[in-house]
């Protein structure tokens, strides 16, 4: 469903800008959609010491 605000700013555009930004809202949704499928790099626990470990050394 599309709204007032979106039937003003998509009627701003013309076809081959309304064309761009669908692929690139598609590439957005896309890339969510694969980040969302694998786990974030960052809650991987990296091998080695435990930093919380070394301190009370």
């Amino acid at each position: 469903m599309v709204g007032d605000e979106e039937h003003r700013v998509l009627g701003a555009l013309t076809t081959d800008d309304r064309r761009l930004l669908s692929d690139l809202l598609r590439r957005v949704m896309l890339a969510a959609e694969h980040r969302r499928a694998r786990p974030p790099t960052s809650t991987r626990r990296r091998p080695g010491p435990d930093p919380a470990e070394e301190r009370l050394g």
